[in-house]
């Protein structure tokens, strides 16, 4: 019975709210896989847009108050938390900082599961490691200079990769095509050049040939 109730609830999860709200919860679902850093990514980004904003955060909270048995999912809200804390807008640490009691109810989350196996580990430890954070000014900085400095580098190596690519005939380097097949050898402006200067060359042999 709980199994299709918690079915019929996840089918109801996907069709109501607004769709960035349906992918907060898609992101901190009970189901036994993570959320992509791709759909985190997109999330952060809708913190720094004021009615965005208040999706995101007052989804957030609704899903860490979820019953206990969605343990998976109540893990994942803080999860989700803390990337945003690095990611997001300045306003989620200011309000994360305001309901830090919230957390703290966590930090006490229990639920055994049929075989009595403690399944609240994970999000009492979560959450423990959550006030740790919100409660050092020092700690919150580096994550957040830390995040800065990978995803430039990560947008310096995926954009040199990019350039890469036009070297092996397949693309140009401002989107078009020309580029690309002159390195691959198969027309551009040097194949155009090389041939007027052939064409040139034909004529004048052709002018002596004339004359004589």
């Amino acid at each position: 019975m709980d199994g299709f109730l918690t079915s019929v609830s996840t089918m109801v999860d996907k069709v109501r709210g607004t769709p960035l709200e349906r992918k907060v919860r898609e992101a901190t679902s009970n189901e036994p896989w993570g959320c992509t850093g791709e759909v985190k990514e997109e999330i952060a980004r809708a913190t720094f847009n004021y009615q965005q904003y208040k999706e995101v955060m007052g989804t957030l909270w609704k899903r860490m108050e979820m019953p206990a048995k969605n343990w998976r999912g109540i893990f994942k809200a803080l999860a989700l938390l803390e990337y945003l804390l690095k990611a997001g807008s300045q306003r989620v640490t200011e309000e994360a900082r305001e309901r830090m009691h919230r957390i703290r109810t966590l930090e006490h989350f229990t639920y055994d599961d049929e075989d009595g196996s403690d399944k609240g580990s994970g999000v009492r430890t979560k959450a423990q490691q959550m006030i740790k954070l919100l409660r050092s000014e020092k700690a919150l900085h580096k994550m957040r200079e830390t995040y800065k400095k990978n995803k430039s580098k990560f947008s310096g190596v995926s954009s040199e990769g990019g350039s890469a690519v036009r070297y092996g005939g397949y693309g140009g380097s401002s989107g078009g095509g020309g580029g690309g097949n002159r390195y691959g050898g198969y027309g551009g402006n040097d194949d155009e050049e090389d041939y007027g200067r052939k064409k040139k060359k034909k004529t004048k042999k052709e002018e002596k040939e004339e004359v004589r």
